[in-house]
């Protein structure tokens, strides 16, 4: 009989020690099992809490915070009022192919909207349709501009028009050229009626149309502009007086866009300067006008200018003048504008003028601007040229012109505009010149829309200081009145 293991024996006898044997052997198997499996790799330091470690169980370097840097109290120019947001390829703002002089003063009976503190953006429609009027009450110490028996009165002016626009307009707030064709079309009547000096009486009428063909590369811009105008002085002496005149201009301008920063534009242009009463002289110009400009800022241009001009004259020597020079344009700051043309200026007459002193040697034109502060912006225009004497045969003369025109913005709509111009006029034949001093201040209610009451009052004060003195000529002059735009 064979002999039994003392273990079989007892398994045998005890049939639950058996089974508790199995189910321990099994529970060891299965935990041991798991354990492989869920087995991972050591910590890692980036995520010790998962692991029940916290800080003092893994050694960190502490992270220092570099200090501050003390505020400097420089600031650069442009960063006073706006951040520097733009780039050297930035477009900047389209001048108007046609522009009025501004050296050229604006007669204390006229009025522009400060564009300087509050410009107004033009609406961002296809086409806009403005109408506006206006009513003036103006009074003038010295109608005719005279050393002696000066003769003054008050008058009415009645004014009224519209501005149409039609295509995108020539803005920087239209976001480039969105139109390849536009037009807008700018017309104004006016009358001016004399409480006792009838013979005053005038009516007047001004037209303005400028046109827009292509974009990006390549635009022109033909224009035309109009104007039947009984006025007076206009520190020129071809103002003095109150005398009808008639201009019509009309050309064309081309801008091309070589690269991103070299530019081309060129303009030719005819105009026609006329009166009606036959002892004055009328004038035919042809005008030929170029630049070629680099961009060297983010919106500011250097360019280098010439132009040609042919002048026709009813009576006396016909001239050919000659210009050209070098110039910049443009925003070297959000709070500074300027624009300046500087060179030489050479008139050739077709006639050989006795004791003829030839003054057209060195040319200036220009203006700058400067946003003092939100409130205050300061203006000076600049401009030396030679004219085409419109009363004494063959006497031409060169201006001199200096303006000095602030802007005050009180808040409200209110505004402040003081003004100081002189002219210092040198005649070729005669050899005399004069000296004109303006002094003019006016207070505006200004609309956002430009509609805008105002009250203006001014002095004007012109000497010969050189020659034969007859006398000085003085003027005094005050105007209010409302001008309303729908």
């Amino acid at each position: 009989m064979p002999t039994r293991h003392p273990s079989q024996s007892y398994l045998r006898t005890h049939p639950w020690a058996n089974g508790l044997g199995c189910y321990f052997f099994c529970l060891v198997a299965l935990f041991a099992s798991v354990a492989a499996r869920a087995e991972e790799n050591s910590p890692e330091p980036d995520s010790p809490e998962k692991y029940y470690l916290y800080g003092r169980s893994i050694p960190e370097m502490p992270i220092l915070e570099p200090p501050p840097n003390p505020r400097s109290t420089y600031e650069q120019l442009f960063r006073i009022t706006l951040p520097y947001y733009n780039n050297i390829f930035a477009v900047p703002e389209p001048l108007p192919p046609f522009r009025l002089d501004p050296a050229k003063y604006t007669e204390i009976t006229a009025y522009e909207a400060p564009r300087g503190l509050l410009p107004v953006r033009p609406p961002n429609r296809l086409w806009t349709f403005h109408p506006f009027v206006g009513v003036q009450e103006s009074y003038d110490s010295n109608i005719q501009q005279t050393a002696q028996n000066h003769i003054g009165d008050f008058y009415t002016t009645l004014r009224a028009g519209f501005d149409y626009q039609l295509g995108s307009p020539d803005s920087i707030y239209s976001e480039g050229y969105d139109t390849i064709l536009a037009l807008n079309v700018r017309e104004e009547f006016w009358s001016d009626t004399f409480d006792r000096h009838g013979e005053f009486n005038a009516l007047n009428d001004q037209l303005q149309i400028d046109g827009r063909i292509g974009r990006s590369a390549a635009v022109w811009r033909p224009f035309v502009f109009g104007d039947d105008v009984t006025g007076s002085n206009l520190l020129l002496e071809n103002r003095v007086g109150r005398i009808e005149r008639q201009h019509l201009v009309t050309g064309i301008r081309g801008d091309y866009q070589v690269t991103s920063q070299i530019t081309l534009s060129q303009t030719f242009s005819h105009e026609y300067f006329e009166h009606p009463d036959d002892p004055f002289i009328d004038f035919e110009t042809w005008k030929v006008y170029q630049e070629a400009g680099y961009r060297i800022f983010h919106d500011f241009d250097f360019f280098g200018w010439s132009k040609f001009l042919y002048t026709d004259v009813d009576k006396g020597a016909d001239g050919k003048e000659y210009q050209g020079g070098v110039g910049w344009r443009g925003k070297p700051d959000p709070r500074l504008a300027s624009e300046l043309l500087m060179g030489w200026d050479e008139v050739h007459l077709n006639q050989q003028q006795a004791n003829r002193f030839n003054l057209s040697t060195f040319y200036l034109f220009g203006h700058t601007s400067f946003e003092w502060s939100p409130r205050l912006r300061l203006v000076m225009i600049y401009d030396r040229n030679y004219a085409f004497n419109e009363i004494v045969v063959n006497d031409n003369y060169t201006d001199n012109i200096l303006q000095f025109v602030p802007e005050i913005y009180l808040g409200d709509n209110w505004y402040v505009t003081p003004y100081l111009g002189i002219a210092y006029d040198e005649y070729e034949t005669s050899h005399h010149d004069t000296l004109e001093f303006r002094p003019e201040i006016e207070v505006a209610y200004v609309t956002p829309e430009t509609s805008r009451v105002f009250i203006k009052l001014g002095y004007d004060h012109t000497a010969i200081v050189k020659g034969a003195d007859t006398g000085p000529v003085e003027i005094y002059r005050l105007s209010t009145g409302i001008r309303w735009k729908f």
